[in-house]
């Protein structure tokens, strides 16, 4: 498992590896906490269901993050990666080339660890975004359910290349907390809901067949 020092919320040096020796650690990046907010709610009930510890890490080299994580989500550790030494290495992990500065803002992963060792990652896309987009049939419908087929068409027509819209440099997503259905759907397909992630935290050894099975009982809900 790759480790690195962050700076915790006493402003002290931590080792990640300090604090995922014993059962299920969720780590999550944020970029944002305030623009997040609905999705770290989420990975609050993941950690209030699974009983889980969460790990927030950020890269931006901003220590702010730790005040407002507490604020609103005190059972969360936080840890600042500002020398991100961490976010180079996973980068290096998952192949992934673009510039940790850049990554520092846009990449939006999970990392599950069991008793100190790595279990999976799930991410968002950090390049060709309209056509990762696109192929995610859920994603699409939830942007719809938003802004309409219309939307869906007028937004369709954007440039892919807009690096002002995808690829946003202060904040995570460019769109305000009523759009809570356009957020999920464009920036967090991936990960919100994560229905691998809810299997791998009932057993971390399980297989598609669980996950299809957990899927089947979601629908019910």
């Amino acid at each position: 498992m790759i480790d690195f020092q962050g700076i915790d919320f006493d402003l002290q040096p931590k080792k990640l590896s300090e604090l995922i020796q014993h059962g299920l650690t969720l780590i999550v990046s944020t970029t944002n906490t305030h623009v997040e907010i609905e999705y770290l709610r989420y990975i609050k009930q993941l950690q209030d269901k699974y009983k889980l510890q969460v790990i927030l890490i950020d890269a931006t080299g901003d220590q702010i993050f730790h005040l407002i994580t507490k604020q609103y989500l005190p059972t969360f550790i936080t840890l600042s990666d500002k020398e991100q030494q961490w976010l180079k290495q996973l980068a290096e992990m998952q192949n992934i080339t673009k510039s940790t500065k850049e990554l520092s803002r846009i990449w939006r992963y999970q990392v599950l660890v069991k008793d100190g060792q790595f279990v999976k990652l799930w991410d968002q896309p950090v390049e060709n975004h309209m056509e990762n987009f696109l192929k995610n049939r859920e994603a699409v419908k939830t942007f719809i359910k938003a802004k309409g087929v219309f939307g869906l068409e007028k937004f369709k027509n954007m440039r892919s290349n807009d690096k002002s819209f995808w690829e946003p440099t202060t904040e995570a997503g460019t769109f305000s907390g009523s759009d809570y259905f356009t957020l999920k759907s464009l920036y967090y397909y991936n990960i919100w809901p994560n229905l691998d992630l809810e299997a791998k935290c009932l057993d971390p050894d399980t297989t598609d067949e669980w996950k299809n099975k957990l899927t089947e009982e979601l629908k019910t809900r």
